[in-house]
């Protein structure tokens, strides 16, 4: 794992984990019981290869299905076993290696590595993990394996290819997915405005909490207030390349809300809707009093990369004079 890791750069750092001695039903145990443990501590996680053709493995990631789940497993599969793996695991990045790949090649690995070297600003923008560029690790043959890697892309499986096909030499990781069929990418925006939204609201409401001179209260100025901090957000994940679309602020009822979405009124745009102060405490008479809020709705699109070109072209003979 860590010689392929590695020899995708070494300014990368990487936690290891070490779950002791024992069977792999009895790692993935305790690996759960640690997660369930110590929620959020990690992102993501690169695991033993033969972890994917024990049962108990299946049901361990599909704890981790929902929209919310912030938690992703790197997993090496093999032709005979990928198929156990349902579509709905968005949490499984899976991996078949080439055929001939040496012992000491540790495919996934480079996956893991290229994920995990996001670091988004406007200047170091999030790229596809599709065609990736990835080191030291072994493409897939194309002779005979068509119908393969078909299927594999169907199912929302990676593998190493090369860049041949535009006139590149460079191995690259085709095609990006979680077993959802997914871009990567595209959960990496989710996860990051749930994180990111929560951190700067989080942190808008402790020190408006603690400024004499312009405090943050519930009423109608509050909420613009925090309103604009998510907007903010926002704003950031489109210069990072995370989400499409421009920034735009609303003041709707829930209803009135549904339907200028309904009638394509945000078309094109990044919307943060925030009930207004009045309606909300009236249809929510107890949030007032417990100091809850939950008028926040954010609808956007992801910025998601290029997979298939279509190029059309229609050649025809000179018309005569």
């Amino acid at each position: 794992m860590g010689d392929t890791f590695f020899a995708q750069g070494s300014g990368q750092a990487v936690y290891v984990l070490e779950l002791g001695a024992g069977e792999d039903a009895a790692a993935i145990t305790y690996l759960d019981s640690w997660i369930a443990a110590n929620p959020d501590e990690f992102y993501s996680y690169l695991v033993p290869k033969s972890w994917s053709g024990d049962a108990s493995y299946l049901t361990f990631v599909a704890k981790f299905e929902a929209n919310t789940a912030k938690t992703y497993f790197f997993t090496t599969m093999t032709t005979s076993n990928y198929t156990s793996f349902t579509a709905v695991m968005k949490s499984v990045v899976g991996h078949v290696e080439a055929p001939l790949a040496p012992a000491t090649e540790f495919s996934a690995a480079a996956d893991f590595r290229v994920t995990l070297n996001y670091a988004p600003s406007p200047t170091n923008k999030v790229t596809p993990l599709a065609f990736s560029y990835v080191f030291d690790v072994t493409p897939y043959p194309t002779r005979g394996n068509g119908a393969l890697m078909t299927s594999l892309k169907a199912a929302g499986v990676n593998y190493v290819g090369t860049g041949a096909e535009g006139g590149i030499s460079n191995t690259a990781l085709f095609w990006g997915t979680a077993m959802d069929v997914r871009p990567f990418d595209y959960w990496y925006s989710v996860d990051w405005i749930q994180i990111n939204t929560k951190l700067d609201i989080a942190n808008a409401v402790i020190n408006g909490s603690n400024n004499p001179i312009n405090p943050l209260y519930y009423n109608q100025n509050g909420i613009d207030r925090l309103q604009a901090v998510g907007a903010g957000t926002l704003s950031r994940a489109v210069a990072y390349g995370l989400a499409n679309g421009t920034v735009t602020q609303t003041a709707l009822e829930p209803t009135a809300f549904t339907d200028a979405l309904d009638a394509g009124t945000f078309n094109g745009q990044l919307v943060i809707n925030a009930v207004p102060f009045i309606p909300w405490c009236a249809a929510n008479p107890s949030d007032y009093r417990n100091g809850s809020y939950g008028g926040f709705t954010v609808v956007y699109v992801t910025q998601n990369g290029f997979i298939q070109i279509l190029f059309n072209i229609n050649v025809t003979d000179f018309i005569a004079q």
